[in-house]
């Protein structure tokens, strides 16, 4: 039996919220400095490629997760992560620990980042990860995130997925200085 796999419904809402959400931001950029610890939430939609028995195909999904970010100098980071996934047919977490080169800290804000960790998908495995993601923060609080992120797991296919959200920076916006 053959599957659907067609986006699910609820997933251009969820981005429109994002975007929604990011429009009433305030308008001041995000500056990154050495020392710079962060604590973040990040929800939105994601695409994951998925098999099911002999069908293949796209899963559009949920993903819930927060991190930890310490900005050991203006361009380099070290994050953990922990992120909770649902989709139709799959749910499941993933814990990764990576290292980001931040090429630009001001409104837009690239990144490209390698790790490694863990993921309870289809039994668990480690996985080594590879990332590439567009921040738009306009504040120091909050901002619209694009991250596309390759895997290689021990026990699955190599895989990737692509994320659109919104991520609110906990210390920032509580006005926290760890």
């Amino acid at each position: 039996m053959k599957r659907d796999l067609r986006p699910s419904a609820f997933a251009p809402a969820l981005l429109a919220g994002a975007l929604l959400a990011a429009l009433v931001c305030e308008p001041f950029a995000a500056l990154a400095a050495a020392g710079e610890q962060e604590w973040d939430v990040v929800a939105g939609a994601e695409a994951l490629p998925i098999a099911l028995g002999d069908t293949f195909g796209t899963s559009i999904g949920a993903q819930l997760g927060g991190g930890y970010r310490y900005n050991i100098t203006d361009f380099w980071a070290i994050d953990a992560t922990l992120t909770g996934h649902a989709h139709p047919d799959l749910q499941f977490a993933r814990g990764v620990l990576s290292a980001r080169l931040i090429v630009d800290a001001l409104t837009w804000v690239p990144a490209l980042g390698v790790g490694v960790g863990g993921s309870t998908r289809d039994g668990g495995s480690v996985l080594g990860a590879a990332f590439a993601e567009l921040a738009w923060r306009p504040s120091r609080g909050s901002g619209l995130v694009v991250r596309i992120t390759g895997e290689l797991h021990t026990t699955l296919p190599t895989s990737f997925g692509v994320l659109a959200g919104y991520r609110w920076y906990i210390s920032d916006a509580a006005g926290l200085d760890f």
